[in-house]
């Protein structure tokens, strides 16, 4: 049996593991390079937060039960103020933890100050009491 080929070649096994080999790092090589966002990516994914933490806003209910959280926040001065800390922390959950927000409306301001040059995604929404601008970035 030992004379007898059947025509079948054998490939040395230190080939097939450097066959192997290079097939593995070239698929980690092309993983990374498709699935790192670019910035383009990540404008989008932000404007998606924005969006996303403006209706989640209008559309929560107010912890008294008077409508929406940002309707009952808005009728007043005063509401919005005892409002402030609750929208606050309703558009932080809303969002992931490396994510930042900064809630602008008629009646004032909630969340720290975007820092300038960092890319945010932004979104409005309209209320009766007028426009309220979200912006995310990561911080």
């Amino acid at each position: 049996m030992r004379g007898d080929r059947t025509g079948r070649g054998q490939l040395s096994l230190p080939v097939a593991e450097a066959v192997v080999g290079v097939v593995l790092v070239l698929g980690l090589a092309a993983l990374f390079a498709v699935s790192v966002p670019g910035p383009a990516a990540e404008r989008a994914q932000l404007e998606r937060y924005a969006d996303d933490t403006g209706t989640t806003l209008a559309d929560a209910p107010a912890p008294d039960g008077s409508g929406p959280l940002l309707a009952a926040a808005l009728a007043s001065d005063e509401a919005f103020a005892a409002s402030r800390d609750t929208l606050r922390d309703r558009a932080r959950r809303a969002l992931p933890g490396a994510v930042r927000v900064r809630v602008v409306t008629p009646r004032g301001r909630v969340g720290p100050p975007r820092p300038p040059g960092v890319p945010a995604g932004r979104a409005t929404v309209t209320t009766v009491n007028g426009p309220v601008r979200v912006a995310v970035w990561y911080g």
